[in-house]
């Protein structure tokens, strides 16, 4: 007990440490959200108006429960097709906290949907928005007083961004890339001695779906994050009972693996959860991760387009129109 209290009480300390080595690094990751499969606009605004339904994603993932200023992540997405148009928009908000570190960021998105054949599209997509940062510099407990690159803190610094992405889908499967935030601008510190900015993280995924009998399918996709100094990869099987109940599994190389858990309450209202815990030698030991989203899509206001729905189906074949990668 008291090593997790000394290793919360200096969180901050470490996080505001790091963000000052050498004077000129990148402030902050984008989260890596174990539920990729439930945050399609986020990766990449291709997927707007996939599921073809004002479709509606809450989420919240916390960090090394029990540790004071541990990460935690929030995020809310909508997006919807556009009419009767191969148009769809969308918009996502997400807030990130990591120690003295705030990131808030919005962005609007758009997307438009080419067919390939009967049974593929292909959907191009573009978001632009912007990101807050407030890092709380002056208040962490240094060894070292009134060190200068912590006299000042960096206090509602906004930045613009821009990204974009690609998706290609057939009932059966699907492939992604995507560099959804690019910042356009670094961050100046305190007396500009040292600058901070998102990391460029590139994402490329890959899924494809099972169908294994009556009432039973199951789905297996791969995820890359690539980024400057970093890669990571996931590895997400899961099976889906009667459309309604998922289980799932998912493994970070090297890093953690996560259980996965979620419910169709209604054909309109998902619930998913996710534990994960770390694997592969990590010090962060018996350290655990949680999320969980809630999905709603309203179809109420969707006026049915059959450029956007596959055709020609094969009724030998069991085939389902993509509404989201979560479904893979």
């Amino acid at each position: 007990m008291r090593k997790k209290e000394k290793i919360s009480k200096h969180i901050s300390v470490l996080v505001g440490c790091l963000l000052v080595i050498f004077g000129n690094i990148s402030a902050q990751q984008a989260p890596a959200f174990t539920q990729y499969f439930n945050n399609p606009l986020i990766i990449n605004p291709a997927f707007a108006g996939t599921r073809n339904a004002l479709a509606i994603d809450i989420a919240t993932r916390q960090q090394w429960i029990g540790f004071n200023g541990a990460p935690r992540s929030y995020y809310a997405v909508a997006h919807t097709p556009v009419r009767s148009s191969k148009v769809s928009i969308g918009a996502s908000l997400m807030a990130d906290k990591a120690g003295p570190v705030n990131t808030n960021h919005f962005s609007l998105a758009y997307s438009y949907l080419l067919r390939i054949n009967h049974r593929t599209f292909l959907s191009m997509g573009l978001n632009t928005g912007f990101n807050n940062f407030w890092i709380g510099l002056s208040d962490l407990d240094l060894v070292q007083e009134n060190d200068p690159y912590f006299e000042k803190d960096i206090e509602n610094t906004w930045k613009p961004t821009f990204g974009s992405g690609l998706v290609v889908f057939t009932p059966s499967w699907y492939v992604s890339v995507s560099a959804p935030q690019i910042p356009l601008n670094r961050i100046n510190g305190a007396n500009n001695k040292q600058t901070f900015s998102l990391l460029r993280t590139y994402y490329v995924s890959a899924g494809y779906y099972f169908y294994i009998m009556n009432g039973l399918d199951f789905k297996l996709s791969w995820m890359g994050r690539f980024a400057d100094g970093f890669t990571n990869h996931d590895l997400n099987s899961f099976f889906t009972i009667k459309d309604k109940y998922n289980l799932g599994i998912t493994y970070r190389l090297n890093t953690s693996v996560a259980f996965i858990a979620g419910a169709q309450i209604t054909p309109n209202i998902g619930v998913f959860y996710s534990y994960d815990f770390p694997v592969g030698g990590t010090y962060l030991h018996n350290i655990s991760n949680q999320e969980i989203t809630v999905s709603f899509d309203i179809t109420k206001f969707y006026v049915r387009n059959r450029d956007r729905e596959f055709l020609r189906k094969k009724p030998s074949e069991e085939e389902r129109a993509i509404r989201s990668i979560r479904y893979f």
